[in-house]
């Protein structure tokens, strides 16, 4: 996978590069370096049993592309050996994906044959493994093609929270703006992870907005060699 290009460039408008980093509150360090804290996981119960008897939710992460202008179209990014680290690495340390119906379309296309390919770099392979190995999830009200053996179709939020309940761990889902958006509505979502990439562009939808009112805190900040600032952010409070 290669890098690629913002199509549609427009000029930088200091609204629509301000209003990413301002919904997570980012504070840049003196000297203008990106640091990097360690984050403790979140205190609240991941999965199983709770004392009163009540079965837990997993934590949902939502792991989505941003462009500048704040875009996220899945063709502009640069889909370099970082990137492709970190989604390995995200999606290894979770019980199971989450997919929204056009982002599972398209997963479903590449990933499946990228197992078979020998032309794909090293770290794009591993992707593919831990990608065909995790049970997926994908919501949608009707069945998206093509099939991925190994992934569960549920329609709605309601049979969302029935199949999530007891999983431990965390649920991982990538991109998927609309049904991000959904689940930010609904406080569902526990930590965002928005990977900022250095292009301008407009084709495709904006970031999905946050719940209405819910601050963000920054709990780390990453820059990638590409120029990609990767922020992980919790609600605060």
């Amino acid at each position: 996978m290669r890098a690629s290009p913002a199509q549609g460039a427009a000029p930088c408008r200091r609204h629509d590069c301000l209003h990413i980093l301002a919904a997570c509150r980012v504070v840049w360090p003196a000297g203008g370096a990106v640091t990097v804290s360690t984050a403790r996981p979140l205190d609240r119960p991941a999965g199983g049993v709770s004392s009163d008897g009540v079965r837990a939710m997993p934590r949902i992460i939502c792991s989505i592309n941003a462009t500048l202008s704040g875009t996220c179209h899945h063709g502009d990014v640069v889909a370099d050996a970082d990137h492709h680290r970190y989604a390995a690495a995200l999606a290894r340390s979770a019980a199971a994906l989450l997919l929204g119906r056009a982002t599972y379309e398209l997963f479903a296309a590449f990933w499946p044959r990228a197992l078979h390919r020998r032309d794909l770099p090293a770290e794009v392979l591993e992707l593919a493994r831990v990608l065909d190995a995790n049970p997926r999830i994908v919501v949608s009200g009707r069945e998206p093609a093509p099939a991925w053996p190994g992934t569960t179709r549920v329609a709605g939020l309601e049979a969302l929270r029935a199949t999530l309940a007891g999983i431990g761990g965390s649920v991982v889902l990538f991109g998927s703006p609309g049904l991000a958006a959904s689940l930010a509505a609904a406080g569902m979502l526990d930590e965002v992870h928005i990977l900022l990439q250095p292009l301008f562009a407009t084709r495709g939808p904006r970031l999905p907005p946050l719940r209405a009112g819910q601050a963000f805190r920054t709990v780390s900040a990453e820059r990638f060699g590409s120029g990609v600032v990767l922020l992980r952010c919790r609600p605060a409070g």
